[in-house]
């Protein structure tokens, strides 16, 4: 008995110094208000990720890349800029606890980039106009990703899971795939894609421009495909649960709707599948 006890003071022990060493650790630290500015060498990369709440900045250069931080002079040493296999990795030092007044700014030019992920509740701004073999994008956070100016990429890739956003120009050329599993939003203008994939998981909506000559629309949660704007030869539509969607077709039309799902087709097309629940509503308006 004396045994056990014994045992049990020492674990409650060894735990305790553990919890206090972790406190220790865990070191705070306040902006001081003093902003300077930060330029830093970055070996080559074609792939970002960003994690935190820092603000990103990026635009397309026609030769090498750059990286400039813009932040509080003591926050300034914290911020973690490493290339690792060609992904550049933006992120505070770990075991802090940060609170920072003026925010922290990074600018980044860059000739190529293929891949952008946020993590977090920052933001990542496309400032420049990009013209782009292929690009993936994935957000899963509070943050957004914002398209100010046309990019151009061949191909688009779009992941949102979180309660961000994902707005903005993204002139494709082929193919379009987007997909939303949390409570945000997507609001792309596409051009002219060969073919548009867009799917819907959980409570947030997808609204997309453009034309394209097949669109697969899905939904399994409670958000709106509002694809009003997006015209398509052909279509294939399949919604279940209590989300809602909208399209314009021209030629032929495939629909499956279970639920209490919606769905707005506007023009006359060819309906080929037909497969409607007594609880749905589809609608045609020429």
């Amino acid at each position: 008995m004396w045994t056990k006890r014994l045992l049990f003071l020492v674990l409650a022990a060894a735990s305790i110094s553990f919890a206090s060493a972790q406190i220790i650790s865990w070191k705070r630290i306040k902006g001081n208000g003093k902003v300077q500015t930060e330029e830093r060498r970055i070996g080559q990369f074609d792939r970002l990720i960003v994690k935190g709440s820092m603000d990103v900045n990026i635009q397309q250069s026609t030769s090498g890349q750059a990286l400039t931080i813009e932040a509080e002079s003591n926050i300034l040493p914290l911020v973690e800029t490493v290339v690792e296999g060609g992904t550049l990795v933006i992120k505070m030092k770990p075991s802090l606890s940060i609170s920072i007044n003026k925010g922290v700014r990074i600018r980044i030019t860059t000739p190529q980039l293929s891949e952008a992920e946020l993590h977090g509740s920052g933001d990542i701004t496309f400032a420049g106009r990009f013209r782009l073999r292929s690009l993936r994008i994935e957000l899963s956070g509070s943050g957004d990703i914002t398209f100010a100016n046309a990019t151009i990429a061949n191909d688009l890739n779009v992941s949102l899971r979180g309660s961000g956003d994902i707005r903005g120009n993204i002139l494709t050329g082929r193919n379009a795939t987007l997909s939303l599993a949390g409570s945000g939003d997507i609001d792309l203008s596409l051009g002219h894609p060969q073919r548009v994939e867009a799917g819907i998981s959980g409570s947030g909506d997808i609204k997309i421009k453009g034309q394209t000559a097949f669109a697969a629309l899905k939904c399994s949660g409670s958000g709106d495909l509002e694809c009003r704007n997006l015209s398509a030869q052909q279509a294939d539509v399949r919604i279940s649960g209590s989300g809602d969607g909208k399209l314009a077709v021209t030629e032929k039309l495939d629909i499956n709707l279970s639920g209490s799902a919606g769905f707005v087709c506007y023009g006359k097309p060819v309906i080929g599948t037909h497969k409607v629940s007594r609880s749905s509503s589809f609608r045609m308006v020429p």
